[in-house]
């Protein structure tokens, strides 16, 4: 699911919340692909802060069945994550990669939920998953 953002730089100021379905049903990480097997929307507030500026919070709820470390059986992670990330929308996205604060998400005008989502994911993926 996308969410246009050009509908919040009418004014300084301007906030909206939305929420969003996770519309993956697993997700790809570097050392393998994992079910979701409970997931909540996600509820993003989006606030324009003057100049193309954006800032971005929410919280993404869902659960993964990753397999043990140790014996392969599927073990339900649970993530409870908070989202808190700002964007300068005059900055193209090569410059934004240039400056180290590439977004993923972020392409054009438009806001991808799911990619947001994997990019959190991501980041706070356990090193080890043990069953016991």
């Amino acid at each position: 699911m996308q969410i246009n953002l050009s509908e919040l730089f009418s004014s300084d100021g301007k906030e909206k919340t939305y929420t969003q379905n996770i519309e993956m049903p697993r997700f790809q990480a570097p050392d393998g692909e994992f079910e979701i097997v409970e997931k909540e929307p996600v509820r993003l507030t989006i606030r324009h802060t003057g100049k193309r500026k954006l800032e971005i919070s929410g919280e993404i709820r869902l659960s993964l069945e990753i397999p043990c470390d140790r014996c392969l059986t599927p073990v339900k992670v649970d993530f409870d994550l908070d989202v808190d990330s700002s964007v300068d929308m005059n900055l193209s996205e090569e410059e934004r990669a240039e400056a180290l604060d590439e977004q993923p998400y972020i392409s054009g005008n438009y806001l991808d939920v799911d990619q947001l989502v994997r990019n959190e994911l991501l980041l706070n993926l356990p090193m080890k998953v043990l069953c016991r």
